[in-house]
């Protein structure tokens, strides 16, 4: 059964405010450089309804306002941040990236 309107307009403000919390963990982050946030406010901004996102390492690093190898460094403070999972495809292949909620980084943890 597809979500009517109403539902679907819910569901939105619901994966909105979830983004919102993410990028606020990643602010407040000693270590998430301002070139990390940038980088996880692309991803934010780019990933769609899901948590996973596929992409070339050079729109994101467009995206972004990054040169590569300061997106490379981002991203390895985000997956260290436990804000993201990241998995590369080989040099000059596309990254993988999933956002990771409070329940994943908790998982992590163990």
């Amino acid at each position: 059964m597809e979500p009517d309107g109403g539902d679907q307009a819910a569901l939105e403000a619901a994966r909105l405010l979830d983004r919102a919390d993410w990028l606020n963990r990643g602010r407040i982050d000693p270590s998430v450089t301002s070139s990390a946030f940038r980088v996880a406010a692309a991803i934010a901004a780019t990933t769609g309804a899901g948590d996973l996102l596929r992409i070339n390492p050079i729109k994101l690093a467009f995206a972004s306002a990054t040169s590569k190898p300061t997106l490379n460094l981002s991203l390895d403070r985000l997956a260290a941040g436990r804000l993201i999972s990241l998995k590369r495809r080989g040099p000059g292949g596309s990254i993988e990236i999933r956002i990771l909620g409070e329940r994943s980084r908790a998982t992590l943890r163990r």
